[in-house]
């Protein structure tokens, strides 16, 4: 009977250590790994440290060993991270653009946070002579920074310009540290990264979530109001999300009387401002031409 079980034990222990074997999957959507990730990132450094580390002492000198301990507290970050770069399946955040201008996009700061804390962890990885620890955190930031772009908004996109130009910009600060076999590396890895949103594109989705969203507004309203047009109008001052559009000016400063100027401007219809909304969607063509010009004709 001792037997038995034994072997039955180590059957199981054996059965354990193969599944622990086996790659981790790369059919997962890449945003289901970075939202764990997100969970797993530590309490950020300390204004101190940071300070220190954009010091003139903080650039010219090593970094001190207490810094070592503060930089493994992001290794699970990473690591999930990183497993989320080597996936096969588009990455897709789940954001839901139909909100309009309202639209949450609680990721892009925690994306921005990882390309940011990658900066000091690959210093650290070069003073330590850890050349495969540097190129797989660099190459984690480029990707997930490539992946910021995928839900198509503006913002997006340039958060993903700003992680590319932090891990550029490292790789220039350290570049005499690094190896030619690791710099071959990264470009590799960069090249079969995911495809760069552009701006151009993100013009398109700004149009959906933002002019599109507003006339099909409107357009519920006057359903809900058929052949009541000042009902329609009452509506829309009383609409939370439509007066939240007349807050601010382009100064910032608040501006209590948005709405009522684009009333007047529209005759004071519904239909009058579903007009004006139309004339803008040329300009968004004409914007999106321009933006894919090369430089010089662009300019």
């Amino acid at each position: 009977m001792k037997t038995t079980k034994s072997t039955c034990f180590a059957l199981l222990f054996m059965t354990v250590l193969a599944v622990r074997s086996e790659p981790f999957r790369t059919d997962l959507n890449p945003a289901l790994l970075y939202y764990q990730a997100f969970l797993m990132a530590p309490q950020t450094m300390s204004d101190a440290d940071w300070d220190y580390l954009g010091s003139k002492a903080g650039l010219e000198q090593k970094l001190p060993k207490r810094f070592g301990p503060i930089l493994a507290n992001y290794d699970v970050e990473f690591k999930l991270a990183q497993e989320a770069a080597q996936q096969k399946a588009p990455c897709d955040w789940g954001i839901d653009l139909s909100r309009g201008p309202g639209t949450f996009l609680p990721h892009l700061r925690f994306i921005k946070a990882v390309a940011v804390a990658s900066k000091p962890r690959v210093r650290w990885n070069l003073e330590h002579r850890n050349q495969t620890g540097a190129r797989d955190d660099l190459l984690t930031a480029f990707v997930l920074g490539r992946n910021a772009s995928r839900d198509g908004t503006l913002i997006g996109a340039l958060v993903q310009y700003a992680c590319e130009t932090l891990v550029l910009g490292t790789i220039a600060e350290n570049f005499g540290q690094f190896s030619p076999a690791t710099l071959q590396q990264l470009e590799a890895g960069f090249e079969t990264a995911p495809m760069q949103g552009t701006m151009a594109a993100a013009i398109m989705t700004e149009k959906l979530d933002h002019v599109d969203w507003l006339a099909n507004k409107l357009l519920k309203l006057q359903q809900a109001n058929p052949g009541n047009d000042s009902n329609v109008l009452a509506a829309i001052q009383k609409d939370d999300e439509l007066s939240a559009l007349g807050k601010y000016d382009e100064t910032g400063k608040q501006d209590t009387n948005f709405w009522q100027l684009i009333v007047a401007a529209s005759g004071g219809t519904t239909d009058g401002i579903l007009k004006l909304i139309k004339e803008t969607e040329p300009l968004y063509l004409r914007l999106v031409k321009i933006m894919t010009l090369p430089l010089p004709e662009y300019d």
